[in-house]
């Protein structure tokens, strides 16, 4: 099957995902026949994309998408964006031409009540998995998947990389974990952290190191027009990365990783990324220089293999659907 026959579908649809949602169109060339998406998302300006009402359940939301892969979509491949694992069984008949993109669906080590559903019902369900760590897991429990990778994109609004003597870093992931960034605040003094997750000992931990701490509700790169010196990656889990890396890659932002996990996966899922780890011997001058120098990169040619890398998997898996 060709990908401008494919179906696509972000079932949950979160606010967040409109630059995801644009990398992945970005990602394909645009060759896809229909998306349907659950929120407004103004920059997926495409006669292609239909916007649904969402509905009040659960329930009524998981029977909509299933009574429109029935009915509209009978013959035709359908990629599920996100997904709700409480009636994705709901879709068993339809298996044999869905694909599934991971997002937090794969579980966690200890997540035993997660592997057992899985274990019981989406075997045969075919899912993409966006990092390598992903389909390392999924595998191990015996899962269809694919390695796919992950979507960039070139971002259409370019943000301004701060070069002033009081520059802003995001700390953006609700999942970070600002305390892993506590042995390296002496690296950002006199700089602002704007974050969506801060505890008081954080705070209090930046304050002495000098840092500012702006703890915001809602963060997206687009709204807020910061000036931005680098987007920090503190992520705990070793299976999933954030789409903060992505959005930094796109508007050319250097990514900054503090957990041994985030660099794994930062550095398989993105090979040739030139990003600055933090966890390894790092002095202020040093820092400094590196973020500098990744100030300077053009990320053209890695999005590009990035994304016909990520095409041609994808094509890949619509060819084996029956």
């Amino acid at each position: 099957m060709k990908l401008d026959k494919l179906v696509i579908i972000d079932w949950l649809s979160p606010s967040t995902h409109e630059n995801f949602n644009r990398s992945f169109i970005e990602a394909l060339s645009g060759s896809f026949q229909r998306m349907y998406v659950y929120e407004k998302f103004p920059s997926l300006n495409d006669p292609r994309v239909t916007e649904l009402k969402r509905p009040h359940s659960r329930w009524q939301h998981a029977m909509q998408i299933l009574t429109l892969v029935a009915k509209d979509h009978s013959n035709d491949p359908v990629l599920l964006l996100s997904y709700d694992q409480k009636f994705i069984p709901l879709f068993r008949p339809f298996f044999k031409r869905i694909l599934a993109f991971e997002h937090n669906t794969t579980p966690e080590a200890g997540a035993l009540k997660n592997v057992l559903w899985q274990a019981t019902f989406t075997r045969s369900l075919r899912r993409l998995a966006q990092f390598p760590q992903q389909q390392e897991r999924l595998s191990d429990l015996k899962q269809r998947v694919r390695y796919l990778g992950s979507p960039l994109s070139h971002s259409s609004q370019k943000l301004t990389t701060a070069t002033s003597d009081s520059p802003i870093f995001l700390l953006p992931s609700a999942r970070s974990d600002p305390m892993a960034l506590v042995p390296f605040l002496t690296l950002f003094e006199g700089t602002t952290l704007v974050s969506k997750a801060a505890s008081e000992s954080f705070i209090e931990s930046a304050l002495q190191a000098r840092v500012r701490v702006d703890v915001r509700k809602s963060l997206e790169f687009h709204e807020n027009g910061f000036a931005v010196s680098g987007v920090i990656v503190t992520v705990p889990s070793p299976i999933r990365g954030s789409g903060w890396v992505n959005d930094a890659i796109g508007n050319a932002i250097p990514v900054i990783s503090a957990t041994e996990a985030s660099t794994e996966i930062i550095s398989r899922t993105f090979p040739g990324l030139e990003f600055i780890q933090l966890h390894g011997n790092v002095n202020r001058e040093a820092f400094r220089d590196t973020l500098r120098n990744a100030r300077q990169q053009d990320h053209s040619a890695l999005i590009e293999a990035n994304n016909r890398s990520f095409q041609s998997a994808l094509e890949e898996e619509l060819a084996m659907l029956t």
